[in-house]
């Protein structure tokens, strides 16, 4: 059984770090884990939550980058190994004992935490000087291009299509692709025909000089197309809110999906034993702090699990649960 952890939490972003590191150790006074886990990563640990602030009114927040380095020490020093740049493409969660299989190996487990965030493309976040997540209106993001600038703009629906067109309204003098990750009705085509739209995915294929990336287009099937070079790369953020496919790997896995978005009960619960969600792939309500507060919550449950199972009593959770055990609790009598 040595090779079997006890938990595999997919997702190295502030949700999954928080909930690996409170599976493997419970409540935040024990820096060293009871329990072995693994948390396998799709690009770098932190990967877009580095670049932002995790903010809690207007006036207090903390940079990004402080806060997933806090996470990623605390997961090291609870024993927690970190796989980066690991890609997961199919999974077995039923058994009792779980398999999550990666472009690069074959994992085992008695639990899986399932903390993906709901954007597919953090490998990005190591371009980030030439990357732009739009979350400003695009009169304002258009103020930020370059004089002719070569651009990509990127999403996922038609919303992504208009603000294109109005950004070519807006900057007559830009070039743009609209790479769309979903397909358009007739009509909607016909609608933004006279953008430049390439409708499939892409990737980045690394930096050509100091100015411009390389990125392979691809089309609906993951087919690779060509190779283009652009100064910047506008990525419609919110489009990705409404749907994702960032959790294609668990259709037809026995967990509830809606648009690619996990249904979960308020301690995370997916349905199946053994295994949780946490972070902004379960909740509408997108951010750091929500993400930490959910995958906080899931990583007890699965620890609470792990801990009944070996040593045939509950842990303890004082003071996040009174007497450390929940079933003593009002709201669950």
């Amino acid at each position: 059984m040595s090779d079997i952890y006890d938990v595999i939490t997919i997702g190295g972003g502030p949700a999954g770090l928080i909930c690996a590191i409170t599976a493997v150790t419970g409540i935040p006074i024990y820096s060293s884990g009871r329990f072995k886990g693994l948390v396998i990563e799709g690009s770098e640990i932190g990967a877009f939550a580095k670049y932002g602030k995790l903010r809690v009114t207007h006036r207090w927040f903390f940079m990004g980058h402080k806060v997933m380095d806090f996470l990623k020490t605390d997961a090291m020093e609870s024993g927690l190994i970190l796989k980066e740049h690991e890609k997961v493409i199919n999974v077995d969660l039923k058994s009792d004992i779980k398999t999550v299989e990666t472009d690069s190996g074959v994992y085992k487990s008695k639990k899986v935490a399932i903390c993906t965030g709901f954007f597919p493309h953090g490998n990005m976040s190591k371009y980030m000087k030439y990357i732009r997540v739009m979350f400003s209106p695009i009169e304002l993001e258009a103020t930020f291009l370059p004089q002719e600038a070569h651009i990509a703009v990127l999403g996922c629906s038609v919303e992504t299509a208009e603000l294109a067109l109005k950004l070519k309204d807006i900057r007559p003098d830009v070039n743009s692709l609209v790479i769309i990750e979903d397909k358009l009705t007739e009509e909607e085509m016909e609608t933004y025909k006279e953008l430049h739209i390439h409708y499939g995915t892409m990737k980045i294929n690394g930096e050509k000089d100091d100015k411009t990336l390389e990125i392979i287009l691809a089309d609906m099937a993951g087919k690779e197309i060509e190779k283009k070079h652009y100064e910047n790369i506008l990525v419609d953020y919110n489009s990705y809110t409404l749907k994702t496919g960032v959790t294609d790997f668990l259709k037809d896995r026995g967990i509830m999906l809606k648009k690619g978005y996990i249904k979960v009960d308020n301690e995370g619960n997916t349905g199946i034993p053994g295994v949780v969600a946490a972070g902004n792939i379960v909740t509408p309500v997108s951010g750091v702090v929500t993400a930490l507060s959910t995958g906080f919550t899931a990583g007890l449950n699965l620890h609470t699990q792990l801990y009944r199972e070996y040593y045939n009593e509950t842990p303890l959770l004082f003071p996040w649960l009174p007497l450390g055990d929940p079933s003593r609790h009002p709201l669950n009598s």
